[in-house]
């Protein structure tokens, strides 16, 4: 029987390449390997840039950031964390030459708003006269460093300039300063003497004043005390001598005398209002409670050197609330800000040598 074409079996057509089908076999796997590498390659590479990314961004927010956050802003001038713990261990290092301590529960607080007073009296300073030349700050800080040899000593100049020398490197090592640190801060502290003269000298010679015995509390229980023993009927005069603090005003006895009209702002109502004899309701202080006896009045009385002290540093204190409203400023000093600042302080080390005349940096 003959078989037609189509019934024919048909052979698979062979090639005519020796050995082409293990070849082609080998090309597909290694296709196929390479695309794995690939997929690999491509997935290793993701989880770097995750690894990079993650160590990244642990940089930035942990190193690079937290010491340039802004915290103070006068008119584009800024002052960021960093600069706030450099001036802190300026003065942390004064106080470990004379084994102290600074109190990291206000100090913080005291050179932020320094910082920020220190801004305000530079840039206010040519607008109310006052001018520092380079002559002026090489010579306070001179005075500053350079030693004083006893009345007995003879001390050629040349030992003494060297030793100032030594004085002002030794200074610049312990509080991680450069000279130019050292003038900038200098300047800060002329300008703002000139500028406490300047407005001091707006402040009267006289001022009525009051005569005034007090007792002053600085914690509930005292409070309470005091309230329950003057309703008792007991004498304002032997609860104020039992309470009087040993030293400054109403030492010993509570008797503080004569205080001017402003050298305590926040007592003048009080002070000037009653009747002269009459004890006070408490009077609440920035740092005490006040129970108040006036004991005689008068218009007009001269001033004296500490009312007047008194005086001018809230005079001072005035004029930098006023410059605050009348300026571009922003501080953004919050709890997060204070924490970091005294971990910083609690990782120095170093102790510095104090500089003749006691002048923070």
């Amino acid at each position: 029987m003959t078989l037609r074409r189509k019934d024919r079996p048909t052979r698979r057509r062979q090639s005519s390449r020796p050995g082409a089908a293990p070849l082609d076999r080998r090309m597909a796997r290694w296709q196929k390997d390479r695309r794995r590498q690939r997929v690999a390659q491509v997935l290793i590479a993701i989880v770097i840039l995750v690894v990079l990314g993650v160590l990244g961004y642990g940089y930035y927010a942990n190193i690079w950031s937290p010491p340039r956050k802004i915290l103070i802003d006068v008119n584009g001038a800024r002052y960021s964390r960093g600069d706030i713990v450099d001036s802190l261990r300026v003065i942390q290092a004064q106080y470990r030459a004379v084994n102290q301590s600074i109190d990291l529960g206000v100090t913080p607080f005291e050179v932020v708003q320094s910082t920020l007073y220190n801004e305000l009296a530079l840039q206010a300073a040519p607008r109310m006269g006052i001018y520092v030349s380079d002559d002026q700050i090489e010579e306070a800080i001179r005075q500053l460093f350079y030693p004083e040899p006893d009345e007995d000593q003879v001390v050629s100049e040349e030992n003494l300039d060297r030793e100032y020398d030594e004085r002002i490197r030794y200074y610049l090592t312990q509080t991680r300063q450069t000279m130019d640190d050292v003038r900038r801060v200098t300047k800060f502290e002329l300008v703002n003497q000139m500028l406490r003269l300047i407005v001091g000298d707006q402040v009267p010679l006289e001022a009525e004043h009051a005569n005034v015995q007090w007792i002053t509390v600085t914690s509930g229980e005292e409070f309470t005390q005091v309230q329950e023993r003057l309703a008792n009927g007991e004498e304002f005069e032997v609860i104020s001598k039992e309470f009087a603090p040993e030293t400054g005003p109403g030492a010993g006895d509570g008797v503080v005398g004569w205080i001017s009209k402003g050298a305590y702002p926040e007592l003048d109502e009080v002070l000037f209002s009653i009747e002269p004899g009459t004890v006070s309701e408490p009077v609440s202080g920035p740092a005490s409670t006040y129970f108040l006896k006036v004991l005689q009045l008068t218009e007009n009385r001269t001033v004296s050197d500490y009312m007047m002290s008194l005086i001018k540093d809230h005079a001072l204190s005035d004029w930098f609330q006023n410059e605050i409203q009348q300026n571009d400023v922003k501080t953004n000093f919050d709890s997060d800000d204070y924490s970091w600042i005294v971990e910083q302080l609690r990782q120095s080390e170093g102790l510095v040598l104090t500089p003749r005349g006691g002048q923070d940096g």
